[in-house]
């Protein structure tokens, strides 16, 4: 299968952004000010890569991001800039280099999910959208709130990085998930960690502990809404 490569800047980041997810962010960098600049007026993305350097200043990153799609771009009088992006497509980076404004060019190739039958998958897809039904009903009861609507993708790829984005995953998981080509392999992983999850919910529950205070706001953009 053929890939698509392109030229994008990198904004490497100390986090790892999912294909359709959000992403808020508040840029105040010079080097990054004319990233993002460069981006909004050429109406092109820019690449979302995990830092990887122990400042998390970007020198060294790791080889698989995602593309970022300016939707908002509100530019305050100081400079600064309040961003809200959305993940694209996966990418690998093949080459890079610097530009003058400090920021790296880097030279990637899109990466994508292997084919996978309808019939090998779905009845994962249904196992982990029941599992993550129970998980998120338990996470928000025991922060002793209402569970907010939302509504789960039934693309087997777009599920898998919404359940991703969603669970308490370290940093070296998500990269692992996102640099995954099989749905099948992360909903399986998937499948495992929302059942310990669960377990451990209930477990915490039963003993009277409550979870950490849970703001449903910061779920409603997760989520695919019709």
């Amino acid at each position: 299968m053929a890939m698509d490569r392109l030229e994008v800047p990198l904004f490497p980041l100390n986090n790892v952004l999912f294909p359709r997810m959000p992403l808020p962010l508040h840029v105040f960098e010079p080097r990054f000010r004319k990233l993002i600049l460069r981006c909004s007026e050429a109406k092109e993305p820019f690449g979302v890569v995990l830092a990887t350097d122990a400042d998390e200043r970007g020198r060294t990153t790791a080889r698989v991001g995602t593309l970022a799609r300016i939707h908002a771009l509100h530019r305050l009088d100081d400079g600064r800039m309040n961003v809200l992006a959305v993940g694209d497509e996966r990418f690998a980076v093949l080459a890079r280099r610097e530009t003058p404004d400090e920021f790296q060019l880097a030279t990637v190739e899109t990466v994508q999910d292997l084919p996978v039958r309808a019939e090998s998958i779905d009845p994962l897809v249904n196992e982990v959208r029941h599992l993550f039904g129970i998980y998120f009903d338990a996470l928000v009861a025991s922060a002793g709130i209402e569970v907010p609507e939302y509504e789960l993708p039934g693309d087997p790829s777009d599920l898998s990085f919404v359940v991703a984005s969603v669970v308490h995953l370290p940093l070296e998981r998500r990269q692992m998930f996102l640099e995954l080509t099989s749905a099948a392999e992360r909903l399986q992983q998937e499948v495992a960690y929302l059942k310990l999850s669960i377990a451990r919910l209930e477990k915490r529950d039963s003993a009277g502990q409550l979870a950490v205070p849970f703001d449903p706001d910061r779920w409603k953009d997760v989520f695919f809404r019709n």
